[in-house]
């Protein structure tokens, strides 16, 4: 199946032969961070993907003797949980749903150098989808499709995301948050031999605020908190 989940499904992806390295081996001046903290409107999850050589690079950081990542909230600190899909490894932990304005610092602690302690990020506000309504067809060639939410705000940029077992995977940025968005009928592209099927899939609106990396991470990253809103969808040629 094609379909994937958006929140850090777009950086493996492209990524066809992977392996990992312990980080025993690996100064935090060789790492590279993805990291992330997005609420779904029904729950929070951070996340967090480590990397030697740089972010489009198929070798993974797997943490490894006293090395850790914790994301501190305030005065509350949660460990995040390995996760590993073969060589493929990221770091997890849900958490109650954050308010707008919440900070998360991300650290990396470790005693073979000074690691990085404080990586931060403050959630945006939320907003709720309105159209499309769950499980909405949509023809590819045929249908514009409207997006329209509740609470647009100017402050942070916004994406929508586009998925399906399908259709090549869409990332469009929303250059304006009006509270709509119009996508026109033929921009959704179908794998070469699947024009004329049918699938599903689904569509995801984020609001997406940077923060501050940590410059321990000598190949540098990203850190982001978002609002994170999505709806099934049926595909048609």
């Amino acid at each position: 199946m094609r379909l994937r989940h958006a929140a850090f499904a777009l950086a493996l992806a492209p990524l066809i032969a992977c392996e990992a390295v312990d980080s025993e081996d690996v100064f935090t001046s060789g790492m590279y961070a993805d990291l992330a903290v997005t609420n779904s409107g029904s729950n929070t999850r951070a996340a967090a993907i480590l990397r030697v050589g740089g972010g489009t690079s198929n070798t993974f950081v797997e943490l490894t003797g006293d090395d850790s990542l914790t994301l501190n909230i305030g005065e509350e600190s949660t460990a995040l949980q390995s996760q590993n899909f073969g060589d493929i490894w990221s770091y997890n932990t849900d958490l109650e749903l954050g308010d707008v304005g919440t900070e998360y610092s991300f650290a990396l602690e470790r005693s073979v150098d000074e690691g990085a302690p404080s990586s931060t990020c403050t959630m945006p506000a939320p907003f709720e989808l309105s159209a499309p309504e769950m499980d909405a067809s949509v023809s590819r060639s045929e249908d514009s499709l409207l997006i329209s939410w509740d609470g647009s705000n100017e402050a942070d940029p916004m994406e929508l995301i586009l998925d399906s077992e399908c259709t090549e995977l869409l990332v469009l940025p929303v250059d304006q948050d009006t509270g709509s968005y119009t996508l026109p009928a033929g921009e959704i592209t179908p794998y070469e031999g699947m024009e004329d099927d049918s699938c599903k899939g689904s569509l995801v609106l984020r609001r997406v605020r940077a923060g501050a990396l940590d410059t321990g991470y000598g190949e540098g990253g990203q850190v982001h908190a978002a609002q994170e809103r999505s709806v099934d969808l049926q595909f048609a040629p």
